[in-house]
């Protein structure tokens, strides 16, 4: 599954794959991304936890309320029914997912606080990283796909997926090098 792509231009050899990996017919090949360092065999596994850590911080912040406690006037009158078909509301109810938990709130600031680790030279990689952890909380669908960014950047979807690796990459990285891996 995170077979292409990984790193750059040369492709893997069977001795380098990882087990059980398929090497024959329409199989992809592993390649790696020029300048990225190889971190063996965990790369796809790293390169995932990273994925999915800043995806569940995406899923967290747009769980959040919207809204809370105002110290705003309110209105003092009673409202009144009515008919009996109006006692519930005039329209449906959005449904809301549930509000996340201090710990997923705190998880969330640690993996936003990954976006940082992407140098200040590369900001649109940052903001490519940072918009495509966006996930919806109850369809789990990506707020802004491939082609809606591409779009915004004016960029092909191809580079900015590639954008993205390398901004994941520049993740993994620098987590390896402080030892957060360890």
């Amino acid at each position: 599954m995170f077979s292409s792509n990984l790193t750059g231009n040369r492709p893997v050899t069977a001795s380098e794959a990882a087990p059980g990996t398929a090497f024959e017919g329409s199989a992809p090949t592993i390649t790696r991304r020029c300048g990225a360092p190889d971190f063996g065999r965990a790369a796809a596994e790293t390169i995932h936890f990273v994925t999915v850590r800043l995806e569940h911080a995406g899923r967290t912040i747009l769980a959040l309320p919207t809204s809370g406690y105002t110290l705003g006037i309110k209105s003092g009158a009673m409202e009144f029914v009515r008919t009996a078909s109006e006692a519930y509301g005039w329209g449906a109810e959005p449904i809301r997912p549930a509000a996340p938990t201090a710990r997923a709130i705190t998880d969330m600031d640690e993996a936003y606080a990954w976006l940082s680790l992407i140098p200040d030279s590369r900001m649109a990689t940052r903001r490519i990283v940072g918009a495509r952890s966006l996930v919806h909380p109850l369809t789990d669908r990506h707020i802004y796909p491939w082609r809606k960014l591409a779009t915004a950047l004016r960029l092909h979807h191809t580079q900015v997926q590639r954008q993205h690796a390398d901004g994941i990459a520049d993740i993994v990285a620098e987590l390896h090098r402080q030892g957060f891996f360890n």
